[in-house]
Order: structure tokens, then sequence, then C-alpha cells
């Protein structure tokens, strides 16, 4: 099968890249390969590498209620970059990173609105990505940047050899609406088309207002959450490098004194950095801006 090259490079590799570290293969000769489950990845895998492609039947799923064909495919005139991809992401601005989260999203991703115990009407947004351990240190710097453009993140131990990542609330809000806002349009109306259910479901994710309530302050330029407990609140971020961890714990000694309390737990291989209530309660700053909608200070 033939497909016409009309794209530029730039706004396809990372969509390519996204795939590429989740669901592609590589064959002898080190091309691109992909087995399809579902007609929109056979499409998307086309329009990513326009020109040649090899198709030929996998296997065919039948059971009660449908018949399933699992499609082989080969980018015939394109080298893999599976085991490429993490240098060349270092090279990418934050626009294309975002990109490759869509693509990477529609891999291995998860994408769930659900209905908060609360309110019916009321959804709370995850996004959740899994990674294999072996692979997880190499995200350290895309990890990174989404830190640094405010896309907070959890990660959590799991026994079946992979890491899995979630962003919930307003980081997931905030990583939906970004990446609907960068990804080319004529991609957004490709995967508009195809009807992809987790598109569908970043695209209602975007349109969510900011949940109240879930926050950040910045404390010597650097972002805290603010996590709301039965007694209090505790202000946490995460770093994935244990030097810039303590760099941290540094900073606030350096502002709030020796003895000002600041705590290191476990997140996955990741640190958490946290300031607890007993701590916030008796830092005047601290404590009103915590509080800021809701407390006289």
């Amino acid at each position: 099968m033939k497909t016409t090259k009309n794209s530029k490079k730039e706004t396809l590799t990372p969509l390519r890249l996204g795939l590429a570290i989740t669901d592609e293969g590589r064959d002898a000769n080190n091309r691109p390969t992909m087995i399809a489950a579902h007609l929109w990845q056979t499409i998307l895998w086309m329009v990513l590498y326009p020109d040649k492609i090899y198709i030929s039947i996998n296997a065919i799923d039948i059971n009660k209620n449908d018949v399933k064909i699992k499609w082989y495919l080969v980018a015939n005139d394109y080298v893999s970059l599976k085991n490429k991809a993490i240098d060349i992401l270092r090279g990418f601005n934050y626009e294309e990173l975002l990109r490759f989260m869509s693509t990477v999203i529609l891999g291995d991703g998860n994408v769930t609105l659900l209905k908060h115990s609360n309110s019916k009407a009321r959804l709370k947004p995850v996004i959740k990505i899994s990674i294999g351990q072996v692979e997880f240190n190499e995200w350290e710097p895309i990890l990174s940047m989404l830190k640094n453009h405010d896309i907070d993140y959890e990660i959590f131990n799991s026994a079946k050899g992979e890491v899995p990542i979630f962003i919930r609330g307003n980081n997931a809000i905030n990583l939906a609406r970004k990446i609907f806002d960068t990804t080319p349009p004529v991609i957004r109306i490709l995967f508009d088309v195809l009807n992809i259910d987790k598109w569908n479901k970043l695209k209602q994710m975007s349109d969510l207002m900011p949940i109240r309530g879930i926050s950040q302050i910045k404390i010597a330029g650097i972002r805290f959450s603010i996590d709301v407990l039965k007694r209090g609140v505790e202000l946490r971020v995460v770093r994935c490098n244990e030097v810039d961890a303590h760099k941290i714990i540094k900073q606030l000694k350096q502002i709030y004194g020796e003895d000002f309390d600041v705590r290191k737990r476990r997140a996955g291989k990741c640190v958490k950095v946290v300031i607890p209530w007993d701590e916030v309660r008796h830092v005047k700053t601290l404590k009103c801006r915590s509080f800021l909608s809701f407390m006289k200070c």
C-alpha cells in the first residue's frame, strides 16, 4: 500500500516516537512494525509512516459477539526509532514533548473520568501511563520537563514489572488542554474522524473546569502541591533525582532556618519532599497561602 508524504518530518516524528516507545516493534531489518487490533491504529500508522507499508493479517479473533482482525504492519521505507527514542526526546521542546505524550497515551495510556463520591455531576480526571521498570530511569528527563511546566504526577511501585504514573485532577486537565492545543489541526481532525475513545476522553477532560481545592503554591521558586488532609494541609513536590530533592530541602532550610521540618518520602523510584501540617501551621506565610480561599490570616 502506498500513501503520500504530505506532512513535515518535525510534525510527525514526535507522534511516531510515542508509538515507538509503546506499541511498536522491529523486524529483522530494523524496520518499524506493529500489530494493530483496532482499525484506527492501522489508519494512524499509515498517516505517520507515509509511503510503502506492508500489511498482512496476523490473527483473527472469533468470539460470541464479534470477529476481530489483527493486522501486522511494516513501514518498509523507515528505520525504527525504538532504541533511539529517549535520545531524540532529550532534544525536544515542550510542544514536541506534548505531541509525543498524545500518542504515548493513545498507545499504553489510560484516560478515565471517574464520578466523584460527593457529587454525581463532578468528575475526577485521571491519566495513567505505565512504564517498564527497566525503562523508567530513562524517562527522568521527560518527567522533569513535565514537572517544570506545572504538570505534577504520582508514582507507585508495581509487582508486575511496570511503574504506573498517575496524573490526576487539575494536572490531568492541564495536560489534556496542552495536548489538545499543540496537536496539529490535521491530526486532531484525524483523531476525531477515527473516533478514538482515549482521544475523546482527553477532549472531554480538556473542557472541564479546574477543580477547586486542588492547588499549588510557589516556595523558593518551586511549585508545591497542596494536599488537604482531615487535620490541615501538607505541601509536597516530587523529584526523580535524589540530588534535586536535596537541593530543595537545602533551599527551604536556608529560607526558614535549619530547624525547619521538611521530610523525604519514597515515591516509587522518586523522592517526595514534604512539608508536614505541623510545620505549615507554624509558618504564617505558608499557612495563609495554603488556606488563602477560606481562612483569615
